[in-house]
């Protein structure tokens, strides 16, 4: 079993600043506006119509959440995923975040606008990333514990039904999707050049 020491915690978290930041980002925008209404900050951070100039706005739902299992699940899925890519440059992580976070988001946004938000387009996105890119590789980082993936998946057939309330699911195909394609262009196409 890892050491859980608080040493051991500051060393992994010195390694991993990004994954660190983006957990503090959904806390503090949680904690800050859940006084003040979590529907105002949706339509806030996406507004009804889409501006190239605005564009920002895109990724920023990736870190509102509305309950507190909300936020905690989506940390936990970002942090246990997250340490699947820890040998990867920061800067690699962050264009994987950007990327799958604009995309995945743009995916909701285009069906059902702007009322969501959540960390879980990123979360499949890095789902769909670490399982292309073990199966076009088999490298055992990659490698991701079966139980989750599968109660991943199943949460999207789920979220479709509504039989658990009401779920990002585009977003959630969206960023699975982009997320495999990421590594299907990184590992199939230049891997090949």
């Amino acid at each position: 079993m890892p050491s859980l020491s608080p040493n051991a915690l500051i060393s992994k978290c010195k390694k991993q600043p990004l994954t660190i930041l983006v957990m503090i980002v959904c806390g503090v925008v949680y904690a800050a506006f859940w006084q003040n209404g979590l529907d105002a900050i949706s339509l806030w951070f996406m507004q009804q119509q889409f501006s190239f100039s605005s564009s920002w706005q895109l990724v920023t739902p990736s870190f509102i959440h509305y309950t507190p299992l909300h936020l905690i699940t989506n940390l936990a899925v970002w942090w246990i995923l997250c340490q699947r890519l820890k040998r990867y440059n920061q800067w690699f992580l962050l264009l994987l975040f950007v990327v799958s976070a604009a995309t995945s988001n743009l995916s909701q946004w285009l069906v059902t606008g702007p009322e969501f938000g959540g960390l879980s387009g990123v979360n499949y996105a890095l789902l769909g990333y670490l399982l292309i890119g073990f199966q076009l590789t088999k490298d055992e980082e990659f490698k991701v514990d079966p139980l989750l993936i599968g109660l991943l998946l199943l949460m999207i057939p789920l979220g479709f039904s509504e039989l658990m309330g009401k779920y990002a699911n585009f977003a959630h195909l969206g960023g699975l999707i982009v997320g495999g394609l990421f590594a299907t262009i990184q590992f199939a196409v230049f891997k090949k050049q």
